[in-house]
């Protein structure tokens, strides 16, 4: 079985691998599907997208493994920073953002955009065949998938969750009912709002700067140096709720 995605015409926009073919660890459907034109990698190869991507990512947004940071031994670094959630490998933007709060000194924190990518499980539904995707224009893609959230910093003592704050909390158009047994606080707050960051660099449709002012890149910035595509579908029902495929080709100009 897959999971499809379908526009408010009813136009089919994506096949997607049924949760079924995810680690049992994942504990969320992803959210952020890269879609990697064959042309772009140093070899038209599945591994070699993902290494493009991430070198991507990194290099034009700033999105890195940056959580053992203070650790010098690759091995130790990778053993006790795992991405965790059957993930393949993280990455993130942060710490940043600063909140202040006024009412409360010990509620002030920092802010991450954290991401976990799935490579392996989509080489091995495809049975390892590529390319994997194929986007309106007909075009067969490379396909890898990525949980993308927006929460309290991992070395802040509040992570993951501060109820109150206006960026990452339950407030405003996110002032929401939250089963706290299950996922429903990431599924209903922090997921869509990683959305929102890495699409367009904004939380709450408010630009993100870093420390020194500067303003935040996302995915929209690769438009100057990519042929890039976005297609997003929300939903009020199904998890997630907030879902986002971004392809990336090379420029046409330039070829």
């Amino acid at each position: 079985m897959e999971k499809t995605l379908m526009n408010e015409a009813g136009e089919l926009l994506a096949a997607l691998p049924a949760r079924t073919h995810f680690p049992e660890a994942m504990p969320r459907y992803p959210n952020l599907w890269f879609e990697i034109d064959p042309r772009l990698p140093v070899r038209a190869e599945y591994h070699q997208s993902v290494l493009a991507l991430a070198e991507i990512l990194e290099r034009y947004l700033g999105l890195s493994d940056s959580f053992g940071g203070d650790v010098a031994n690759s091995q130790l670094r990778a053993a006790v920073t795992g991405a965790g959630e059957g993930a393949d490998f993280q990455a993130r933007v942060g710490p940043l953002q600063h909140f202040i709060s006024l009412k409360r000194f010990e509620l002030s924190h920092w802010h991450q955009l954290h991401a976990r990518f799935y490579a392996t499980p989509l080489y091995r539904w495809n049975g390892g065949v590529s390319p994997f995707s194929k986007t309106p224009d007909g075009r067969g893609y490379f396909l890898i998938a990525a949980s993308v959230h927006y929460e309290v910093a991992t070395e802040d003592p509040l992570h993951p969750y501060e109820d109150e704050c206006p960026l990452c909390g339950i407030s405003g158009e996110y002032h929401l009912p939250v089963d706290r047994s299950s996922q429903d606080y990431c599924v209903k707050i922090h997921d869509p709002l990683g959305v929102e960051f890495l699409l367009d660099g904004r939380i709450r449709g408010q630009q993100v700067y870093d420390t020194d002012r500067g303003r935040i890149r996302s995915l929209g910035d690769l438009e100057t140096h990519f042929s890039c595509r976005r297609r997003v579908v929300e939903q009020l029902t199904d998890e997630p709720r907030k879902l986002a495929l971004f392809s990336i080709a090379p420029d046409e100009e330039a070829l």
